[in-house]
């Protein structure tokens, strides 16, 4: 049996292994460690702040060419999540490039990253598109509407991040592109649009659409 003294040395020692083990916090994710989810062709990549005087930025490569580059900053401790949603993957390499910067200093590369591969299919994903249909890039990014109308948007709010390509169903509003975007029906300002489609681009040979 144990003595007294015995059982109250071992009550502070186990008192005081509680004590020490690292809280929560010391296992969130790090700007040099972070959690990196994948949900079909969204990517997202989440790390907690350490000051909110530091800009942090994800940039995101595939096939060589930044295809996109997120920045935000945060109160110490705020968790940062950086969203980025692909039209398609290349098939030139395997996976994306991941990087993250601090101050414009890098602190992570995942490249290539490839579990991304075998959830986002390439190309329009079985989307039903109408013939016709061309690519285009958003260098500026893009805000949302239902309809080709101002009043029109997207609730809540969503915009796609610049770098991203759209799938363009046609342009028969002045000053409006009705796009596909993960399968969704949408329409866009044409000034975020660039170059024109309807100039240089070759359109897609796909079926029309049942709708």
């Amino acid at each position: 049996m144990f003595r007294r003294s015995q059982f109250v040395l071992l009550a502070v020692a186990i008192i005081l292994s509680v004590l020490v083990l690292p809280t929560a916090s010391v296992f969130a994710a790090s700007v040099t460690s972070p959690d990196i989810a994948v949900n079909g062709c969204t990517l997202t990549v989440s790390f907690d702040s350490t000051s909110p005087a530091i800009s942090y930025n994800v940039t995101i490569y595939d096939d060589f060419v930044a295809v996109g580059s997120l920045t935000q900053s945060g109160a110490a401790g705020q968790t940062l999540s950086f969203v980025y949603t692909f039209t398609e993957i290349g098939t030139a390499v395997p996976g994306i490039g991941i990087y993250v910067y601090a101050d414009g200093v890098q602190q992570y590369a995942n490249d290539p990253f490839t579990a991304i591969d075998t959830n986002c299919v390439p190309g329009a994903g079985g989307c039903s598109l109408t013939d016709g249909s061309y690519q285009a890039l958003l260098p500026l990014g893009a805000v949302l509407y239902w309809g080709p109308d101002e009043s029109k948007l997207v609730q809540p709010y969503t915009t796609i991040p610049f770098g991203n390509v759209v799938t363009v169903i046609d342009n028969d509003n002045p000053g409006w592109y009705h796009i596909l975007w993960a399968c969704g029906e949408y329409y866009i300002k044409t000034t975020n649009v660039s170059p024109n489609p309807a100039k240089i681009t070759k359109p897609f040979i796909t079926p029309k659409s049942n709708k």
